[in-house]
């Protein structure tokens, strides 16, 4: 979209400041220049290309770009949109990257992951009865993602293990490399659009129709953003919990009821972005009891980790995951999810804070719930 329209949407703004009550950065800080309403006031002076004042710099990056003030906003702002693209134009007049935002470029383009992570050590969590994978032919590539190569490798090694027990046809790639989520998120768009291309031009080189992921991000880059760099289409992009549940409703994944209490955590771009609701919950009612929290599905709080948030305002991000943490504590013995990042800052928020409450992915309860 043309810079020109994102200002006609900024300026439709009339301040009802309804976005304000369910921002979660604004309700953890309650710090007014971190409301939505704040950051079109940023956007509209970054856009404008006036003087920037370093507040609007934080400001602006201060924002998971989760949706919810979006679903509330009575003239349908695209504040998401709106601040990637301040983002965007910030990036291109030099006051970004923020410092910690360049290590995670700089990682990428040189080691082909956002974490820093050795490519070498990027395949070592995968057993070796699966490493037969490498050689599959098929049209249906598994895009395994940086946080779960590397720091939530729970979520890949037991989507591996259960959707080969039900027969799921897919291939590993062993440089499938890194999304490019971060620089899109860090306003990096020549990075952005030079992997895009990349990317796709890999896949269709491999013979790959169809990608799904575990990782909520990668899911929004893969469906939203490749498409919107291309102009065109050209590979199907699923995420995992939407392969289950079509699985399962298949009977090709049979589920026994545990005698466990789970409570499930919304991730913002399979939820708010995409409409992923229902998939989940099949699942885990299936595999136990279910237990929702106050804000679920279209209100779900989101956890805090994404966007940059997490690399830039760690504590922020820890303070909004533990809002989620403390209310599994009183609800459920485990708190769930179907995102890597989610998963990676709701477990660090649980150990670091003491609370220990067992954080685990969807496919992992999946797991342990399949019939013999």
């Amino acid at each position: 979209m043309a810079l020109e329209e994102y200002l006609e949407e900024v300026q439709s703004c009339v301040e009802c400041y309804a976005c304000k009550d369910v921002c979660p950065a604004y309700l953890t800080t309650k710090n007014d220049f971190h409301t939505p309403t704040s950051k079109l006031e940023v956007a509209k002076t970054i856009l404008n290309n006036q003087q920037i004042q370093k507040w609007m710099v934080e400001t602006a990056f201060f924002c998971t770009q989760c949706k919810a003030c979006e679903k509330t906003c009575p003239v349908n702002i695209r504040v998401s949109d709106i601040v990637g693209a301040s983002r965007a134009e910030l990036f291109k007049m030099g006051f970004a990257p923020l410092e910690s935002h360049k290590k995670i470029i700089d990682s990428i383009l040189k080691n082909q992951n956002s974490v820093g992570g050795n490519p070498e050590k990027r395949w070592d969590w995968l057993p070796e009865s699966y490493k037969q994978k490498f050689n599959s032919k098929s049209s249906t590539m598994f895009f395994v993602g940086c946080l779960s190569a590397y720091l939530t490798k729970e979520a890949a090694v037991s989507t591996i293990k259960v959707l080969d027990k039900a027969g799921f046809d897919f291939r590993l790639v062993k440089d499938e490399g890194c999304c490019g989520a971060p620089f899109i998120n860090f306003g990096d768009m020549e990075n952005a659009e030079k992997l895009v291309k990349e990317k796709l031009d890999f896949f269709d080189d491999l013979g790959v129709r169809k990608i799904f992921v575990v990782c909520a991000g990668c899911y929004r880059t893969f469906k939203e953003y490749y498409p919107r760099i291309t102009g065109e289409k050209k590979v199907e992009v699923q995420h995992v919990v939407e392969i289950l549940d079509e699985l399962y409703k298949a009977g090709k994944l049979r589920i026994k009821k545990l005698e466990k209490t789970f409570i499930y955590h919304d991730p913002c771009h399979l939820g708010r972005f995409f409409g992923i609701y229902d998939e989940p919950r099949n699942l885990l009612n299936a595999a136990g009891n279910l237990i929702e929290f106050d804000k679920n599905r279209e209100e779900s709080f989101c956890c805090g980790a994404d966007s940059g948030v997490r690399a830039a305002f760690k504590e922020l991000s820890v303070q909004m995951a533990l809002t989620k943490v403390n209310e599994a504590l009183k609800k459920a013995e485990i708190l769930t999810t179907a995102c890597s990042f989610c998963l990676f800052n709701l477990n660090y928020a649980s150990i670091k804070s003491g609370r220990k409450i067992p954080v685990k992915y969807l496919t992992e309860v999946v797991l342990e719930a399949l019939e013999d």
